[in-house]
C-alpha cells in the first residue's frame, strides 16, 4: 500500500471521502470523473467500524478498481490507517463548492453536534471559520432530542413543520428552554405541527445569531450538513439571508464529498485489501479506563395479579383482583407529564388496584384517552365494574387535562 499524489495514467481508479461524525457516517464514492457512483449515509449509534462495514459490504468493492480512500469528521480517529485525515472545515467547504458546482461566498454546515459558516473571496477559496460553543442546542442532535419528545421522527419533522397554520415562539438556544416551552405548548393544546414549526423556526434564528453576530451576508451562501434536509429549517434560514441561500443536492454528503475530493490526490491506493483493513479496525484497541460495570441494588418484588402491554402501547398493571362481578368503587389520580402518562386507581380506603403507563408523545388527550381505553379492556377482561367517585390530575399537563375530564 503506498501514499502516490500522481494520479495513475492508466487503468481505472475510485476516489473514496468517508466522512466519521459524532452521530452519522457518510461514505462517498467519485469516479475519475468527477461522477458520484456511490454513497451511503447513517446512524452509527456509537458503532463506527461496524457501520463502516456495512458501507463498504453495500458498495461491493472490485478488486480489479483502485480505491483511493481520506477520511474526515469528528470520529476519523476511530479509522486511523485507512488514509490521510482531511480537515472538516476544509473538506465541508470543497464539497459544498462541489454540490453548488460554483464557489460560493459562504458555506453553512450544521450537523448532529456542530454547525459552522465558512467565509471565503468570493472564488472559493478559504477565508476564515466561526463555530457554535460545545452546547449542542440549535444541533442535529438536539433536533433529534425534540422529535424523539414529541414523538415525531426527524424524516417527518420537516414535512409535518410545513403544515403549522401558527407559529408559536419556541426558546430554541438551549434544551432545557425548550422543554419547558414545548410543555406549555402541550398543555393549552397546541397542535404538534405548530410545536414543531416553532422549534424549526427558534433553531434556525439561534444557528444565525450565533454564527453572524448581526452581521448579513452577501453572495450565495450554500447550506450543507445534515439538518439541510429539514426543508422548513432551510425556509426559515431563507427568510433572514434572502434568495441566495442556495439548496444543494445531497447536502449530507458535502463533508465525504470534499474528503474524496482530496483522495484523489493524496489518498492511499488500496484495492482488495480495503475490506481486510475494514474488518480489522478497531480490534486492537486497549482500554483506556476500567469498564463500566452495573451493580444492581436489592429492589422489593412486586406481585401483579395481571400486567401486560395493551397493543396500544400502554403497561397496565393490576394489582390485586376484586372477584368476579364485583363492583368496585375507586378514584383515579393522573399524572400527566412532557415524556410519559402515569395513572393509578385506588379504592375509596386509599388501597391501589390498577396501575398504568405510556408515552405521552406530545399529546396529552390521546395519552389519557388511551389510559381509559386500557382501563375498560381491563374489566372487560376480568369482568368487574367500576364506579369512578373521582379524577384528581397533577404534572404538567395537570390544567388542560382537567378541564378535559372535569377532574
Amino acid at each position: 500500500m503506498q501514499n502516490r499524489k500522481n494520479s495513475p495514467s492508466t487503468g481505472d481508479y475510485m476516489r473514496m471521502g468517508i466522512d466519521v461524525g459524532s452521530h452519522y457516517l457518510a461514505v462517498v464514492l467519485l469516479d475519475r470523473y468527477n461522477g458520484i457512483r456511490f454513497w451511503h449515509y447513517c446512524n452509527h449509534h456509537g458503532h463506527i467500524e461496524q457501520a463502516l462495514r456495512d458501507s463498504i459490504h453495500k458498495i461491493g468493492l472490485d478488486t480489479t478498481v483502485v480505491y483511493r480512500v481520506a477520511v474526515t469528521g469528528s470520529g476519523a480517529g476511530e479509522l486511523k490507517g485507512c488514509g490521510p485525515y482531511r480537515d472538516t472545515v476544509v473538506a465541508t467547504l470543497a464539497g459544498a463548492q462541489f454540490l453548488a458546482r460554483r464557489p460560493v461566498r459562504q458555506v453553512i454546515s450544521v450537523g448532529a453536534s456542530s454547525f459552522f459558516l465558512i467565509l471565503t473571496d468570493g472564488e472559493g477559496h478559504y477565508l476564515n471559520h466561526r463555530t457554535n460553543t460545545a452546547c449542542a442546542s440549535g444541533t442535529g442532535a438536539f433536533l433529534e432530542q425534540q422529535a424523539m419528545r414529541i414523538g415525531v421522527s426527524i424524516e417527518e419533522f420537516g414535512t409535518l413543520a410545513q403544515e403549522a397554520d401558527v407559529i408559536p415562539p419556541v426558546a430554541a438556544r438551549c434544551s432545557v428552554f425548550a422543554k419547558s416551552d414545548i410543555i406549555h405548548l402541550q398543555q393549552e393544546g397546541m397542535p404538534k405541527a405548530c410545536i414543531v414549526a416553532g422549534l424549526c423556526r427558534g433553531m434556525t434564528e439561534g444557528i444565525l445569531d450565533t454564527l453572524l453576530g448581526g452581521q448579513t451576508l452577501e453572495g450565495d451562501t450554500a447550506f450543507v450538513g445534515g439538518v439541510a434536509l429539514n426543508r422548513a429549517i432551510e425556509n426559515f434560514m431563507r427568510e433572514r439571508i434572502g434568495e441566495h441561500l442556495l439548496r444543494v443536492p445531497h447536502p449530507q454528503l458535502a463533508t465525504a464529498l470534499g474528503a474524496a475530493l482530496y483522495a484523489g490526490e493524496y489518498g492511499l491506493d488500496v484495492c482488495g485489501e480495503l475490506q481486510f483493513r475494514v474488518e480489522n479496525v478497531g480490534k486492537d484497541k486497549r482500554l483506556r479506563r476500567a469498564p463500566l460495570t452495573l451493580k444492581m441494588s436489592s429492589y422489593p418484588q412486586f406481585r401483579w395479579a395481571d400486567s401486560y402491554c395493551d397493543r396500544e402501547g400502554t403497561e397496565v398493571g393490576l394489582i390485586r383482583h376484586p372477584g368476579r362481578k364485583a363492583k368496585v368503587e375507586g378514584v383515579l389520580g393522573i399524572d400527566i407529564g412532557s415524556t410519559s402518562t402515569k395513572a393509578v386507581l385506588t379504592d375509596l380506603k386509599g388501597e391501589p388496584l390498577l396501575f398504568l403507563y405510556r408515552k405521552t408523545l406530545a399529546d396529552p388527550v390521546e395519552a389519557c384517552r388511551k389510559l381509559f381505553r386500557a382501563v375498560r379492556e381491563l374489566l372487560e377482561k376480568h369482568e368487574f365494574d367500576l364506579i369512578l367517585r373521582g379524577v384528581g390530575t397533577t404534572g404538567s399537563g395537570r390544567k388542560f387535562i382537567r378541564m378535559v375530564f372535569n377532574g
